[in-house]
C-alpha cells in the first residue's frame, strides 16, 4: 500500500513539473510574438492584419495558460489529499503494531479480549443467545465452585493420625492449594477481564503440582482403606491399594487421551493383569 501511495506522488510530482514547463514555454511565445509585432509594425490609425494575429495568439495562449493553472491547481490538491491520506495510514499501522505488541496473538489475554468482543456484539445482536450463553456460563462456574467446595471439605474431614511426617506435610500442602484454588475461583465472576485472564494462567500453573499433591494423598487413602478392611501385613496393605490403583487407571481416562497422547501415550495407564487382589 505504501509502495502505492508513494508511487502515486512521484507520478504527481512530474506531471506539476512537466506542467510548470509548458507553462513557461507558452509564456515566453507570448511575449515573443508581441515583441516581434511591436518591433516590425508602426502606428496606425486602425490596427493591421499583424497586430490583429497576434492579440490573438496572445488572447489564445493566455486562455491556455489559465487552463493549464487551472490544472496544476487541482492537481496540487490531489497531491495533498494522497500525502495526507498517507499519513492516516501510516498512523493506523502504528497503532495496529503498538496495540499487537501489547496483546499479542495467541495468549490468554488476548483470547479472553476476543471472547469479551465476541460475546458484547451477540449481546447487540442477540439478546436471547446472549442471555442462554451467559447461563451456561454462570451455571458451568456454579458446578466447579460446588465441586471445589466439596473437594476442600472433603481433604478437612481426612483422619490424618495415621499420617507420617511426610504424608501429613503432602496434606498440608494439597489442604492449602485446594482452598486458594476455590477462592481465587470465587473470585474471578468479579475480576476485570485482564485480572480473570492472570488468575488462570496462575491456576493453570500449579495443577502439575497439585495433581502430585493428589496422587500421593490418594495413596494414603487407599492403604488406610485397606487396613479398615482387614489387612495387617505392610506387604498386604500396599498389593491391596496397587489393586484400587489399577481399578482407578484402567477406568479413567488418561491425559492427553485424544490429543497426540493415544492410548499408549505416556500418560496411559498400566496393562491389566499386573496387580492381583492380595489374599486375607
Amino acid at each position: 500500500m505504501n509502495k502505492q501511495i508513494g508511487m502515486v506522488l512521484v507520478i504527481i510530482t512530474l506531471a506539476s513539473l512537466t506542467l510548470a514547463i509548458v507553462e513557461q514555454v507558452q509564456l515566453r511565445k507570448a511575449r515573443r510574438i508581441v515583441a516581434e509585432d511591436l518591433s516590425g509594425n508602426t502606428a496606425g490609425d486602425g490596427a493591421s492584419t499583424a497586430e490583429v494575429a497576434t492579440a490573438a495568439a496572445v488572447s489564445s495562449d493566455a486562455g491556455q495558460l489559465q487552463t493549464l493553472q487551472r490544472q496544476m491547481a487541482a492537481v496540487q490538491a490531489e497531491r495533498d489529499r494522497l500525502r495526507a491520506d498517507l499519513a492516516a495510514a501510516q498512523a493506523k499501522l502504528a497503532k495496529i503494531a503498538t496495540n499487537a505488541a501489547a496483546l499479542s496473538f495467541g495468549t490468554n489475554a488476548f483470547r479472553r479480549a476476543s471472547f469479551e468482543e465476541r460475546m458484547a456484539q451477540l449481546k447487540t445482536d442477540d439478546p436471547a443467545r446472549y442471555a442462554e450463553m451467559q447461563k451456561q456460563r454462570d451455571d458451568f462456574r456454579q458446578r466447579m465452585q460446588t465441586q471445589a467446595e466439596e473437594r476442600a471439605e472433603f481433604l478437612k474431614n481426612i483422619d490424618t493420625a495415621g499420617m507420617t511426617d511426610e504424608q501429613r506435610a503432602n496434606h498440608e500442602k494439597l489442604v492449602q492449594a485446594v482452598e486458594q484454588a476455590r477462592t481465587t475461583m470465587a473470585q474471578i465472576a468479579n475480576m476485570s477481564p485482564e485480572d480473570a485472564a492472570a488468575a488462570r494462567q496462575q491456576m493453570a500453573a500449579t495443577m502439575g503440582t497439585v495433581t502430585d499433591l493428589y496422587q500421593q494423598e490418594r495413596r494414603y487413602l487407599l492403604e488406610q482403606t485397606g487396613r479398615a478392611m482387614g489387612y495387617q501385613q505392610d506387604s498386604d496393605i500396599g498389593q491391596f491399594a496397587d489393586y484400587l490403583q489399577q481399578i482407578y487407571d484402567q477406568t479413567s481416562i488418561p491425559r492427553g487421551f485424544g490429543r497426540g497422547g493415544g492410548a499408549g501415550g505416556p500418560n496411559a495407564p498400566a496393562a491389566a493383569g499386573n496387580a492381583t487382589t492380595p489374599a486375607r
